[in-house]
């Protein structure tokens, strides 16, 4: 039971780190269209 927690937890964080950078690659290319828009 423990190590399936763990395991669960594990995959819970890597899935939280994975979402993190395309949350980033996106706000970054948001940043991108607001520039090119506004120049």
């Amino acid at each position: 039971m423990v190590p399936s927690a763990l395991h669960y937890l594990e995959s819970l964080f890597l899935l939280l780190k994975s979402h993190q950078v395309v949350g980033q690659k996106l706000t970054q290319t948001a940043n991108m269209g607001m520039f090119l828009q506004r120049t």
